[in-house]
């Protein structure tokens, strides 16, 4: 996994939009259908799913290896709905 780490306008969204156009087995996870509209010029519109979606299930079925996640704090805080204080994960396993 990787975690792409940075200041806002610092090219993390181009960066996970390359990663998935590596392999046709990614998908895009974002916060809301106003963010997949600012990838549609990126990235085929079927790659990237909402939030909303990913939770309704709509990614059952589909053939796909790795999901990404764009903005992964601003997502984990419309789950929860609130901030998330802490976040802790393992790598390399």
């Amino acid at each position: 996994m990787w975690i792409d780490h940075n200041t806002r306008q610092s090219g993390k969204t181009t960066r996970i939009v390359e990663w998935a156009k590596q392999n046709p087995n990614r998908m895009i996870i974002v916060l809301d259908e106003t963010r997949r509209r600012c990838l549609r010029h990126l990235i085929s519109p079927d790659r990237v799913v909402t939030l909303r979606e990913a939770l309704d299930g709509v990614l059952e079925g589909r053939c796909f290896e790795e999901v990404g996640i764009d903005d992964a704090d601003a997502v984990l805080m419309q789950m929860f709905r609130r901030p998330i204080g802490y976040l802790t994960m393992t790598l390399g396993d």
